[in-house]
């Protein structure tokens, strides 16, 4: 059975964001040792409980920091994002960590992207492709 984590990157009573973002690295780096498939952080905006803003950030740290275990974020909230930009981080961290590197796709939106968020065909085409 495989097994994986999502982190939320809880900031606990009289702990800070960077112990929070620490406990998380410290989590991934288990999941690693014991053979998990996957570890997810999530996204959250503006909740004081919760540390991780930036997935794609804390991704470089905690891929530079695992050997084998898949990482990603769940989800990307592509309505904030321009795609182009989005596509070329992950591909980056593609690149850094090959074959290990997740992208969750928030909402229903994303199914819709192209047409919601009127970006250009080749930009949305770079964005799927760079998901496969």
């Amino acid at each position: 059975m495989k097994l994986s984590i999502l982190d939320q990157s809880p900031i606990s009573t009289n702990q800070t964001a960077q112990e929070a973002l620490q406990e998380s690295m410290n989590l991934a780096r288990l999941g690693d040792t014991l053979g998990y498939s996957r570890y997810w952080i999530a996204e959250h905006h503006a909740l004081p409980g919760l540390a991780c803003s930036v997935p794609e950030v804390m991704l470089g740290y905690i891929g530079a920091n695992t050997k084998r275990i898949r990482i990603g974020s769940g989800a990307v909230l592509l309505p904030y994002y321009k795609p182009y930009k989005v596509a070329e981080t992950y591909n980056l961290l593609s690149i850094l960590f090959p074959n290990r590197i997740d992208v969750g796709i928030g909402g229903h939106r994303a199914a819709r992207l192209k047409h919601q968020m009127h970006y250009p065909t080749i930009i949305y085409n770079m964005f799927i492709k760079c998901l496969i």
